[in-house]
């Protein structure tokens, strides 16, 4: 990849000119907005507010968002972030889209050897962020531009993008080859069957339930669940659940995210940024005092998104996770405004408390290597 050059660097007040090397003006169709490859996680912090309000015309989900996306943006000895942002004449930004290039082919999931182009989210939905379809088309043709500059194959995945999404289709359709490569769909609850959690849960899982708050009682423990927005309170909770979440991982004999430093650093990043923008909420189960369970979620306009959640393992005869997912989900059920709780992935989801939908999506795929796997 070529070296991309510095081109966005902001002083106080003011927004710098699009003039870009590594994107001559032969590869843009004469409408297309300006373009520029960044590669400095500094520079893309520094229009963190743009990349927010972007998000915010679009109605991003918060996985698209820079608490999210700008701490996948840290380089490491196999990983080098990019973005592409598009801007209008009057410099207002219109549309962008990250990637981290990895070179090491160890450090790939889905096998080969070829270097690999990811989005940032992981296993999370993701959105375009674009204004339009034309602006997601010209992404994809800014990307497909630079992977032309580049010797040797090379393998992309973007996803998982809303299979539905007219602005999914345009990024695909700007790449000179592309597919689009269909994904889990992402399970959701969605209010349409009453306001009580029972009414969307299996008799299976409210007798596992009911089960766990007998044993609660015939064993004389003391359950108490307690739920945090307030960025401060949200701060002081976040090494109970750094704990829960390694702690689940490790008694499921699995090695953790969390055990490695960069992947704990931007894990702590992240949870931290959506604490301080004040979209985090997190929900704590402790049993006669001591932690037992927890669940993180994101509140998105009508929609609660659910991160994640764990057990702590030396309670799991009482299923407090399930318990605290079920009082998650009633707490939905019980704000007016709140229509739905989306799941955020497709991961296990057999696994999952309830569901009654599921949204499809895609991962656009382009290979012009060993393919994947397939």
């Amino acid at each position: 990849m070529t070296a991309p050059p510095d081109m966005f660097a902001r002083t106080p007040g003011r927004s710098a000119r699009l003039t870009s090397p590594a994107a001559p003006s032969s590869l843009l169709p004469s409408s297309a907005a300006p373009r520029g490859v960044i590669a400095n996680p500094a520079t893309l912090q520094s229009v963190a507010w743009e990349l927010d309000a972007l998000a915010d015309r679009i109605g991003a989900p918060s996985t698209s968002r820079p608490a999210w996306l700008l701490p996948g943006f840290e380089p490491t000895k196999t990983a080098r972030p990019w973005a592409v942002l598009l801007r209008d004449p009057d410099d207002v930004l219109r549309a962008a889209v990250g990637a981290v290039d990895w070179s090491d082919g160890q450090a790939q999931a889905g096998g080969g050897s070829d270097p690999v182009l990811r989005s940032v989210n992981e296993v999370h939905r993701a959105a375009l962020l674009a204004e339009s379809d034309e602006l997601a088309r010209q992404l994809g043709q800014a990307v497909d531009a630079e992977l032309r500059g580049r010797t040797g194959p090379v393998r992309v995945a973007f996803g998982p993008l809303p299979a539905d999404s007219s602005a999914t289709a345009a990024f695909a359709d700007g790449f000179q080859a592309a597919t689009l490569v269909e994904a889990s769909p992402i399970p959701a609850i969605r209010r349409d069957s009453g306001t009580n959690v029972d009414d969307y849960l299996t008799s299976s899982l409210r007798r596992t339930l009911r089960k766990a708050r007998n044993r609660i009682e015939s064993d004389g423990r003391r359950l108490v669940t307690t739920f945090e927005r307030r960025p401060a309170q949200v701060a002081e909770m976040l090494p109970a659940v750094e704990f829960a979440h390694r702690e689940r991982d490790h008694a499921r004999g699995l090695p953790s995210e969390l055990d490695q430093a960069p992947t704990t650093a931007r894990w702590r990043r992240r949870m931290r940024g959506l604490g301080d923008a004040g979209r985090l909420e997190i929900g704590l189960a402790y049993l006669d005092g001591q932690l037992a369970a927890h669940v993180v979620g994101i509140i998105d306009g009508s929609t609660y998104r659910v991160l994640e959640g764990h057990l702590v393992t030396r309670w799991s005869r009482y299923a407090p996770g399930r318990l605290l997912e079920a009082e998650v989900v009633q707490r939905m059920l019980d704000e007016p405004s709140l229509t739905s709780l989306d799941w955020m992935t497709s991961v296990a989801p057999e696994a999952l408390l309830a569901m009654n939908t599921a949204e499809p999506v895609v991962t656009v795929r382009v290979g012009t290597g060993t393919g994947w796997g397939e």
